[in-house]
């Protein structure tokens, strides 16, 4: 019996020193977690996030506006809310609650911030409005512009309203004066080419894709302008070298030449700065060229040329001009031509010889005294077996010395 207390009583000691164990435990871990800060943040103060109305934005203007919080007696943290999307192009300040930025997109947008005491538990959230305005539409007035003058450099700005750079520009109808242009700041310029009124439409476009279309006019008045004056070449025969010039006159030299549209028979190059056509041809055929000429003052001419080159071993005048002659002195000249065999006759049309001449039929020779300063023009025939070619010429008379 007693052996029993004995046994109980020490039970009962081992359970009451293990329940003290027991409670000591949760003391030991507390203090554990302290040590390592693994702490909840003590409550804070209540915090409210002002609800005065944003002031609006405008798409493209820069933007600021500051969020405000009271109640606050620590420094804040902001944040956009969770799922909220800030208007495009702004951005909020964490640390001082600044939303700022360049507004993109027209419209009221609806957004939600956050905002937290630091240290704390405390916290406060709200969704906020702001009236983003459509970026200003740009506008171009309709004018006549001033007066352009053929040859002579020319600028002027289309008076531009409204919009947000970088603008861009595009003809709608009509055609600017050849030589000018407009620029990416609305300045139209150039060296105009060509005389005359032009009409044209302009539409402009901003950043932001506003526009708006505007008409316009210009006077470009005739200065000096170059002409070609040959629009019918020497012609050519394949296999023979070949040089022709082409000449202009009026407009300030030098002159620079080219083809614009066409192509100069095979074996055949255009000088751009002489003007001189020069090869040995490798194709016959008829060749029609629309030839440009501009000079130093970068005004141009156009004109439509003719050259033929034939085929080898066929009829062909070779004389393709005559020499002067003066009044009362005699002169003889030989038609040359080639590309034949036998006899073959002569024959002047569209024109006479300068009276005191005479051709000879037969032998193509030009001869007498001239009685009359002149300057004819004509054309001469050869006519070999069944082939008739033909070729223009001049001839000059000039008076007696």
């Amino acid at each position: 019996m007693r052996t029993t207390q004995r046994l109980y009583k020490a039970a009962v000691a081992v359970g009451i020193c293990t329940m003290a164990l027991g409670a000591t435990v949760p003391a030991v871990g507390a203090a554990t977690m302290r040590a390592h800060g693994h702490h909840t943040p003590p409550a804070g103060p209540t915090l409210t996030i002002g609800t005065t109305p944003l002031s609006a934005a405008t798409v493209g203007t820069p933007y600021s506006a500051t969020l405000t919080v009271t109640g606050a007696t620590g420094t804040v943290t902001w944040s956009p809310a969770d799922h909220s999307n800030l208007p495009r192009g702004l951005q909020l300040n964490p640390a001082t609650g600044v939303l700022a930025g360049t507004p993109r997109v027209a419209g009221t947008a609806q957004f939600s911030v956050s905002v937290r005491q630091n240290g704390t538990t405390s916290s406060a959230s709200a969704t906020l409005a702001l009236v983003v305005n459509a970026a200003p539409q740009v506008s171009v007035t309709s004018a006549t512009l001033p007066t352009a003058t053929v040859g002579t450099s020319y600028s002027t700005a289309l008076q531009i309203t409204g919009g947000t750079p970088p603008y861009h520009f595009t003809v709608t109808s009509g055609e600017l004066p050849e030589g000018l242009r407009v620029g990416t700041d609305g300045t139209i310029a150039g060296t105009p080419r060509h005389a005359g009124t032009y009409t044209f439409s302009i539409g402009i476009g901003d950043r932001w894709q506003t526009a708006s279309i505007a008409t316009f006019s210009i006077v470009v008045v005739g200065g000096a302008a170059p002409a070609i004056t040959r629009d019918v070449l020497t012609s050519g025969t394949v296999g023979a070298a070949y040089s022709a010039t082409l000449s202009a006159a009026g407009g300030t030299a030098p002159y620079t030449w080219a083809i614009a549209r066409g192509t100069l028979p095979a074996g055949l190059a255009l000088n751009g700065a002489t003007g001189v056509i020069s090869g040995t041809p490798t194709a016959k055929g008829d060749f029609h060229l629309l030839v440009t000429v501009t000079d130093a003052k970068s005004v141009s001419a156009r004109l439509l040329v003719a050259l033929r080159i034939t085929p080898a071993n066929t009829v062909v005048i070779a004389t393709q001009s005559l020499p002067s002659g003066t009044v009362g002195v005699a002169y003889t000249a030989v038609l040359a031509a080639g590309g034949y065999r036998g006899d073959a006759s002569w024959a002047i049309t569209n024109g006479a010889l300068p009276a005191g001449l005479h051709l000879n039929v037969h032998t193509g020779v030009i001869s007498g005294t001239p009685t009359t300063a002149v300057v004819t023009s004509f054309t001469v025939v050869l006519l070999a077996g069944h082939t008739q070619v033909s070729q223009a010429l001049s001839l000059t008379v000039l008076a007696a010395s």
